[in-house]
């Protein structure tokens, strides 16, 4: 059986939280759209909405994900948003 981890850091760097296990990619990819949804409520309260329109692409392309076991990573502001099968 596989597991799954995920989470997201600015590229080059560690995690700043410890990533999440799951035991099915579709958990996976629920935990990363939610993370990246959290991530645009931050950029809307910051009063950076123009953010946010270049960088939708990437919750798009996990809405249509079928990667299942092989890893996946997409690129929101600043970040890189991941899931990485063990």
């Amino acid at each position: 059986m596989t597991n799954y981890i995920a989470g997201w850091n600015v590229p080059g760097y560690l995690p700043e939280v410890e990533p999440a296990t799951f035991s099915t990619h579709s958990e996976a990819l629920d935990y990363i759209k939610d993370e990246i949804k959290k991530h645009i409520d931050l950029l809307i309260d910051s009063g950076q909405r123009e953010q946010i329109a270049p960088n939708l692409k990437a919750l798009c392309c996990l809405e249509h994900c079928q990667k299942e076991g092989k890893p996946v990573a997409v690129f929101f502001a600043d970040y890189v948003y991941w899931i990485q099968p063990e």
